[in-house]
């Protein structure tokens, strides 16, 4: 970790194309194994792989070996590329200061920064639609409500457990943070169709119960989320947390929200029809991601209690959770190992 504030303030100022030209670094744009804001670099500085697997990403200033996980920071990038030593980078980033700045300026601002309190903004929240408990009367006598529940896989006690509710044909999942209901999502109980929240995209679902420095799955829906999350309740309780960003496509708020949760690691576990959002997650997250490709026609809550042990296991295990769900080269998904 940079304690110097003078070196992290550098550093925020530095663009990683300029550093890597000014140590003569050999980097291309694009091609093959390149993803979006990275810059591919040969060879990998851990493995010697040659086939632009190694990257440094532009925005968030690290390296990063696709193929065998190393990862460098932008204080260790310099260090390698510059062939210096640790003491010898701090000077390297020292001598880069702006002098020309007035200093009283600069100590002036730092103390009024200091007296003023900083202006506490609640978050946006949406307020939930008209909307009644459900109750076990409405599962017993209404059967879309009843076919609902078993073609989904919830039980009664995911009831109370999610706080869940019904309104005009939609079942609503409501949203909380800190205790309170912050946004919700609906969905309509005779077709897919659903109802969002303004302000769903800005939160993860049961952010409060990530833990720190354990593995954190993300799937891809609330229905998902319940059949997973239940099965970690039972077998995996403060080993493996699970959430959603709800939407189809994560926003880039959920994404800060899952960075400041440091989890260990991120697995995603989406439907079979996304495997374009698997690269994207990949990309944003400045963090080890890794990946349960579910065979085509497969989503987590289709999955059965069998299939579930499977690939919990290997995440519990020591084998490479990609070894048994995985796609070929035209994106062909394997179909499920049978049971």
């Amino acid at each position: 970790m940079i304690i110097d504030p003078r070196i992290e303030h550098i550093i925020e100022q530095l663009e990683m194309m300029d550093i890597l030209d000014e140590f003569h670094v050999d980097y291309t744009m694009d091609g093959k194994n390149i993803g979006v804001g990275y810059v591919g670099i040969r060879p990998c500085p851990f493995c010697g792989e040659s086939n632009n697997h190694w990257a440094v990403n532009l925005k968030f200033k690290f390296g990063t070996c696709f193929k065998c996980k190393g990862r460098m920071s932008i204080f260790r990038l310099i260090s390698y590329y510059g062939r210096m030593s640790f003491e010898e980078v701090k000077e390297y980033l020292l001598d880069k200061i702006d002098y020309d700045v007035d200093i009283v300026d600069q100590v002036t601002q730092i103390i009024r920064n200091k007296k003023e309190e900083p202006t506490y903004i609640p978050p946006k929240k949406d307020e939930l639609p008209n909307n009644k408990p459900i109750t076990y009367n409405l599962l017993r006598q209404n059967s879309y409500y009843k076919s609902f529940f078993i073609k989904r896989k919830l039980y009664y006690w995911d009831i109370k457990r999610y706080d869940l509710r019904y309104s005009k044909e939609q079942i609503i999942f409501p949203v909380y943070l800190r205790n309170k209901i912050v946004s919700y999502q609906m969905r309509n109980i005779k077709n897919k169709w659903y109802s969002n929240g303004t302000n769903l995209g800005s939160y993860l679902c049961y952010e409060d119960h990530i833990l720190n420095n354990k593995p954190l799955i993300l799937v891809e829906g609330f229905l998902d989320y319940t059949r997973i999350n239940s099965y970690v309740k039972i077998y995996y309780s403060n080993e493996i947390s699970v959430t959603t960003g709800y939407l189809k496509m994560i926003s880039n708020k959920q994404i800060k929200r899952i960075i400041a949760c440091k989890p260990s690691k991120i697995i995603v576990m989406f439907d079979s029809d996304s495997w374009f959002d698997y690269d994207r997650v990949k990309n944003a997250v400045p963090m080890d991601v890794d990946f349960i490709i579910l065979p085509k026609g497969k989503d987590p809550n289709d999955l059965t209690w069998n299939e579930i042990d499977l690939i919990f296991g290997e995440i519990s295990g020591k084998s490479r959770i990609r070894k048994r769900f995985n796609v070929d080269k035209h994106n062909n998904y394997q179909s499920m190992p049978k049971m």
